[in-house]
């Protein structure tokens, strides 16, 4: 996979700091949040994310209301005025230097929706700053397939003017497409990087909907990235735990072949696995393995992992599960893929942390599509279930054990859930990548 900061790529899940990693990356300091449906959540969320790292500042430049008891303490707040209704205003030139001098990151609101779900612009919105850095532009999918209606359109007779549309009529991808590259658009006054979210995407019908956008738009430079802001973000949990990969399998279904150093992308199969997990977040990622070319391979391919040793690889998957259980004390917890499992993707791997964040102690598991499958998360509370494993089980033991402490992360994708245990399965999902690209 490409690198991140590329632009012309669709990302699932509105992480924070995987958004303006590259931005900030680069020296990237403010950043302005414009559009409709959920732009105080997102400098709300980067901002809670941010602060504990970098000093971190917030400013509108038309009106927000003032941050409150609900939003992470350390922020500063810049304005020039306070309102009698509560709103912060003003962000001259001179505050934003003061900011720019003071911060590492200055998230600012640069128009308003008076809390509609759409709108069009005023001639004078956005109000996008001379220093800005990146401007993130915010639009609901939600609304797809919605008729109109007056009170869910800030400025209506603008927002016919941009897409055609009037009350009463149907919200269609198009019309979204059109708010997003229009001239008088969400996106008119931007400067420095484009960066489109497209919030509330809650089933397979809106992730389509978010595909078909980027398709439509795919020939600007804009990165986008689509998910819900509501869901609780498992990326500081990713910060917390390790991920262990058993991969001491015989292949013994393989006709003599490793599947684990099958090609895969130009990389053996097991380092894409590896990379997936690094490209969901993750930063303690073990490799539990006893074949020394295995090791080569991942120390050539993905030298980011930890290689743990497996001694007994004859005493079947427990002993994975307690070689790699033991080697990372005082985590949160373990997240649990094998390495032969290349198709599960970071979307896949993020909505299991997204899932374990909302239900730090339950065991949580990838479902795919009502099917059960990889990666399981355990939180440490199981840590000595998992050291006592024996036998060829694994942790499907422990999850038989517990059933009332599992939640099923919902994946739509089936693929993904898919392992390889034979030449034929190989040969069929890459048949399938082919045929897919």
């Amino acid at each position: 996979m490409k690198a991140e900061n590329e632009t012309n790529k669709i990302f699932h899940g509105i992480e924070p700091q995987r958004i303006l990693r590259p931005v900030l990356g680069r020296g990237g300091r403010m950043i302005c949040v414009c559009g409709c449906g959920g732009k105080t959540t997102f400098i709300k969320k980067t901002a809670a994310f941010y602060c504990k790292r970098i000093k971190t500042g917030i400013a509108a430049s038309t009106r927000m209301y003032m941050p409150g008891a609900d939003w992470p303490q350390g922020i500063s707040v810049y304005r020039d005025a306070l309102l009698p209704d509560g709103k912060i205003a003003g962000f001259s030139a001179a505050l934003q230097k003061k900011a720019l001098a003071e911060c590492g990151l200055l998230l600012v609101e640069a128009d308003g929706s008076a809390g509609r779900p759409l709108k069009g612009w005023a001639d004078y919105e956005p109000v996008i700053p001379e220093y800005t850095a990146a401007t993130v532009g915010i639009l609901p999918l939600h609304v797809i397939g919605e008729k109109l209606r007056n009170e869910d359109v800030h400025r209506m007779s603008l927002f016919t003017a941009l897409t055609g549309l009037k009350e009463g009529d149907v919200m269609t991808v198009q019309a979204m497409v059109r708010m997003i590259l229009s001239a008088e658009g969400l996106f008119k006054s931007a400067r420095g990087e484009k960066i489109l979210i497209l919030n509330h995407v809650g089933d397979r019908s809106d992730r389509a909907h978010a595909e078909q956008i980027y398709r439509l738009i795919s020939s600007e430079h804009i990165r986008v990235f689509y998910g819900n802001m509501d869901d609780i973000d498992g990326s500081m949990l990713a910060e917390e735990i390790t991920a262990l990969v058993p991969a001491s399998g015989f292949s013994r279904r393989m006709d003599g072949k490793d599947k684990l150093l099958l090609d895969w992308g130009g990389i053996p199969l097991v380092c894409r696995v590896l990379c997936n997990l690094k490209e969901a977040g993750i930063k303690d990622i073990a490799l539990i393995a006893h074949d020394p070319a295995v090791i080569r391979a991942a120390a050539l391919y993905a030298p980011f992992a930890r290689i743990i040793y497996n001694d007994a690889p004859d005493s079947g998957q427990s002993r994975s599960v307690v070689c790699g259980t033991a080697s990372s004390p005082g985590r949160k917890g373990w997240l649990f893929l094998n390495g032969d499992m290349p198709l599960t993707d970071s979307f896949a791997i993020r909505q299991v942390l997204n899932l374990a964040a909302r239900h730090p102690q339950k065991i949580v598991r990838a479902c795919y599509q009502g099917q059960a499958g990889q990666p399981v998360y355990f939180p440490c509370r199981f840590r000595d279930e998992l050291l006592n494993l024996s036998g060829d089980q694994g942790g499907r033991s422990i999850i038989n054990i517990h059933a009332d402490a599992v939640e099923d992360a919902w994946i739509d994708d089936l693929q993904a859930g898919k392992d390889i245990d034979s030449l034929q399965d190989y040969m069929e999902l890459k048949e399938w990548i082919t045929e897919k690209s």
